[in-house]
């Protein structure tokens, strides 16, 4: 399945290829030659943003986040809880614990998943930079600029907001430890409505997606 989808996407590529060679420097204007020169340019620009983003080889061009919904810190966990209950924590309060812990380790894997995004980003945006790139195919690279300022800017609202949902876990497992009784209070309730929001975003919100030309 991988094989065929890799040669899909190359037929794609060389697809695009063909249409950007002709639109920017079609033969009733520029020799043989010249086009030769820049297609070489072209094909070398298409790999390297297509290999990257292979989903803007489509029509609408669109970049999904498709994000972790679970994390590997299990024994973190199971070493927390028994830390709380040597506390004597409650059984009640634990088991709310457990869900926060939870929620807060798959809110770290989605940070660490959206920094690496930013950064694969900002790795592309560099090596288009050459000047042959932007000399010959100015529009082509603006819109992929644009395209890659666009993924970074998703990414960083994501860290921030993710960041102040793991505050809020944070605080509630404080108040459930040493005030639970604040905790199932009114005030108390609107946390935990808070943070189940959270959950749901997490885990069952639709990915963010950028629509553009390509």
């Amino acid at each position: 399945m991988g094989f065929l989808k890799n040669i899909i996407e190359k037929l794609q590529i060389n697809k695009k290829n063909k249409y950007y060679l002709n639109l920017y420097y079609p033969k009733h204007v520029y020799d043989s030659l010249a086009r030769r020169e820049v297609q070489m340019i072209l094909r070398q620009f298409n790999e390297l943003f297509y290999e990257a983003y292979p989903e803007t080889l489509n029509s609408q061009g669109a970049f999904h986040f498709i994000k972790p919904t679970t994390h590997g810190k299990q024994y973190e966990v199971k070493r927390d809880l028994a830390l709380y209950k040597s506390r004597n924590v409650r059984k009640k309060e634990l088991h709310k614990i457990e869900e926060f812990l939870n929620l807060k380790y798959i809110m770290e894997e989605q940070i660490a998943f959206y920094t690496y995004h930013w950064n694969k980003a900002a790795h592309i945006q560099k090596q288009i930079e050459q000047e042959s790139y932007t000399s010959f195919f100015p529009q082509l690279y603006d819109n992929r600029k644009s395209y890659l300022m666009d993924v970074q800017q998703q990414c960083t609202e994501q860290v921030t907001q993710l960041k102040q949902e793991i505050n809020i876990c944070n605080e509630a497992i404080d108040n459930l430890v040493h005030h639970p009784g604040n905790f199932w209070s009114d005030a108390g309730r609107l946390v935990t409505s808070a943070v189940s929001e959270s959950v749901k975003q997490a885990l069952d919100a639709i990915d963010q997606s950028f629509k553009k030309k390509w």
